[in-house]
């Protein structure tokens, strides 16, 4: 992450996933390897579900300090969420569980 996201109160959400690679880019940045998602900064579960990505799971957490409070940040695809909407998340939290291995 940039030098600023990480002085702005901001954490690397992948930062517990083992064997981490990029893989397409597209709308985002996929990425494979195993472990868990940690919430970004503090915010709120407002989505677990969207059909329109593969297997459903599209976690959106709503930020609600630092420069993007107020702004959606998004994991999806293949992941299994172990939380609800309205749940509130603080820096470092758990944001959803495992991601799969390859």
């Amino acid at each position: 992450m940039c030098a600023n996201v990480a002085t702005s109160g901001y954490v690397n959400p992948l930062a517990h996933i083992q064997n981490l690679r990029p893989e397409r880019i597209d709308m985002g940045v996929d990425y494979s390897g195993h472990g868990t998602i940690i919430a970004i900064g503090a915010g709120q579960i407002t989505s677990i579900h969207n059909a329109g990505w593969p297997n459903g799971t599209f976690i959106e957490e709503r930020l609600s300090s630092g420069p993007y409070a107020g702004k959606d940040w998004y994991y999806a695809e293949d992941i299994t969420p172990t939380v609800q909407p309205g749940q509130n998340r603080d820096r470092r939290r758990s944001a959803r569980t495992d991601v799969p291995r390859p």
